[in-house]
């Protein structure tokens, strides 16, 4: 684009440029200049990261010289910066061209390797080491962790390499020192009797602790049994260790034997068991000896067996007579023949082991007791006396009461039997029995009293100054049998249903049923008996009709019929009468009663107007009987 013979041009790849000439002519031609374009490409390498201390190998690349920053002029340099630095390098090449490179070398500290405190543990304990500084941990011990547990049997040093995250290591130490374990003595064991105590001391370090929940050193112990102490000892370096001492403990069970009974003027051996000397109260060094005492004793014994252990015990000697007794027993002496139960006893007696009651003669009734008191169950038959006493007994001896004579007089014995039913307007004769005195509950004073009434009767009867009483119940019994209406129409057969409850029903016509079919009119009667035998009577006049034209005898006519508004009934009576005529509904219900008494042709009208259609029934009954008709609406 350039219009002048020379120009400048700075192409950054090879490039052909061309030139149009020009002469004075207006003549022209052309020529061609290549321009090559010749470039380096200098390349330091990546940055470098070093930690401090540490050197570093610098390689440049791209041309056929170098030079770099720090003097050198070989392609590959080695550096060891103690800060963090910039490295440049001039490359030359094809064309004697050149290009410039930089690096940077970052220099990082090494990390702070931390090991931890050194640590005191026990022989046979584990501890836990635990580095820190950096993020990958190199032991001694082989493991690789930041935290490590160990467990050395001798004092151990453990190093620790720490490499951060830029690879920079350090190392730190931490010794572990192995401390023994105490040595822990509980002392040797001890022996002691039941009941007594032992000193127990502990040696060996500086803490203790014992089984038995106390920290010192020195206890003291008194078991009830043979037991195990266990004592903890813990040193300066807090390590521990135990010991054990048992205390065996020794009884003596001394045995003096049951106590023992006697009677007066005897001996008795007494022999004690538990141990391998003896020494009683009264002397003797035996296990076993005789011995008659007058009055109750105690004899102590005190017995010695292993360990020299000691224990004693008693045995009670009672001394025994025989028993004494004068007193007559105490209880009723006088009563009235009965089954009734009275109780007799006597004073309880010393020395008394066993009570015999006796009652005579046996036909009074019996007696029972095993105690100072008894109980007579008496026979209700005997009258007359009897003898009580008892008969009182030891192991030394028995004695017997002085007697109690018991007088029996007779008593009257009413019996009015079972409670009991009558039929209404019937009685019952009930008879007392023999006695001197009657007393009836409604005032009756006589042996044999008869009764009509319903209600409970007693009688108070006296025999000389022996009562006695008895009570019956009387019920009344009155069945009743109704049909619920004097008469009963209709238009088809009727089932007369004499009710439930009955034992025996009789109809007019002798059948037996509960219920009678009837077809023809008339009366009928039922007769029904209870339980008890009572009866009851009921009659019902039927009235079966079948008729709904007009109707017409010598002395009634009814019409129209079926009716709608207005029924007429004619009467043409022979002689002056009295008539009572009734309108009935089917289901039995009065609607019209009315009364007559004429002896010439009378009119009744009745109004069905308000009537439901259906059948109805008109009565008409008279001193020559009843006539029913049946009616349509």
């Amino acid at each position: 684009g350039q219009n002048t013979a020379d120009i400048t041009v700075s192409p950054t790849a090879t490039t052909q440029y061309i030139v149009s000439v020009t002469d004075i002519w207006s003549c022209q031609a052309a020529d061609t200049v290549v321009v090559n374009v010749f470039q380096v490409f200098a390349n330091a390498g990546s940055d470098k990261d070093i930690c401090s201390g540490r050197s570093t190998l610098l390689t440049a690349t791209g041309g056929t010289s170098y030079a770099w920053s720090t003097g050198q002029n070989t392609d590959a340099i080695t550096v060891s910066p103690v800060i963090s630095s910039n490295y440049i390098v001039t490359v030359t090449g094809v064309n004697n061209c050149t290009d410039v490179d930089t690096v940077s070398v970052i220099v990082h500290a090494i990390p702070n390797a931390n090991a931890g405190s050194d640590q005191d543990i026990c022989i046979g304990n584990t501890v836990t080491l635990t580095a820190t500084g950096g993020v990958s941990y190199a032991w001694n011990s082989g493991q690789n962790t930041g935290a490590i547990t160990v467990s050395p049997a001798l004092n151990t040093e453990y190093i620790v390499t720490v490499t951060d995250v830029f690879g920079c290591e350090n190392s730190d130490t931490v010794n572990v020192v192995v401390h023994a374990l105490p040595s822990a003595n509980a002392g040797s064991d001890v022996n002691i009797c039941f009941g007594e105590s032992a000193s127990l001391s502990a040696s060996g370090g500086t803490v203790y602790v014992w089984n038995s929940g106390q920290n010192t050193a020195d206890i003291t112990v008194s078991p009830t049994a043979t037991t195990q102490y266990i004592v903890s000892v813990t040193d300066i370096w807090s390590c521990q260790a135990a010991d054990t001492v048992v205390v065996n403990v020794f009884q003596v069970f001394a045995n003096a034997g049951s106590d023992v009974d006697i009677c007066i003027g005897s001996s008795t051996l007494l022999t004690a068991t538990g141990g391998t000397s003896y020494e009683w109260s009264t002397g003797p060094t035996t296990d076993a000896i005789t011995v008659s005492p007058i009055a109750n004793t105690n004899y102590i014994v005190t017995v010695t067996g292993v360990n020299a252990c000691t224990d004693f015990d008693t045995v009670f000697v009672a001394v025994n007579s025989s028993p004494a007794v004068s007193a007559v027993p105490s209880g009723i002496d006088i009563r009235c023949q009965n089954n009734d139960t009275i109780s007799y006893s006597i004073n309880p007696i010393s020395g008394a082991d066993t009570y015999t009651w006796i009652i005579s003669p046996v036909a009074s009734g019996t007696i029972n007791g095993t105690n100072e008191n008894s109980i007579v169950s008496w026979n209700d038959s005997f009258t007359g006396t009897t003898d009580v006493f008892v008969i009182i007994e030891n192991e030394c001896g028995r004695d017997t009461s002085a007697i109690l004579v018991v007088q029996t007089n007779p008593a009257p014995y009413p019996n009015l039997g079972n409670d009991t039913t009558i039929c209404s307007g019937n009685s019952i004769f009930l008879d007392a029995g023999i006695a001197d005195s009657y007393a009836w509950s409604d005032g009756f004073s006589q042996q044999i009293h008869e009764v009509s009434t319903q209600g409970q009767i007693i009688v108070e009867t006296m025999l000389g100054a022996c009562s006695n009483s008895d009570t019956i119940f009387v019920y009344i019994s009155n069945p009743v049998v109704e049909f619920g209406t004097d008469s009963i129409f209709s238009s088809s057969p009727v089932t007369l249903d004499a009710g439930t409850g009955f034992t025996e029903y009789l109809w007019g016509d002798a059948s037996t049923g509960q219920t009678l079919l009837v077809s023809d009119p008339g009366w009928y009667y039922v007769t029904v008996t209870n339980v008890f035998g009572c009866t009851a009577t009921d009659s019902v006049y039927v009235d079966i009709s079948t008729g709904v034209d007009d109707i017409s005898q010598s002395e009634f006519s009814v019409y129209p019929n079926p009716v709608t508004e207005k029924l007429v009934l004619k009467i043409s009576p022979a002689r002056q009468e009295y008539f009572e005529i009734e309108l009935v509904s089917v289901e039995g219900v009065m609607l019209e009663s009315r009364h007559l008494e004429c002896s010439a042709i009378a009119f009744e009208t009745f109004d069905f107007s308000n009537y439901s259609p259906g059948v109805y029934f008109l009565a008409i009954k008279s001193n020559n009987g009843m006539r029913q008709f049946k009616i349509v609406r």
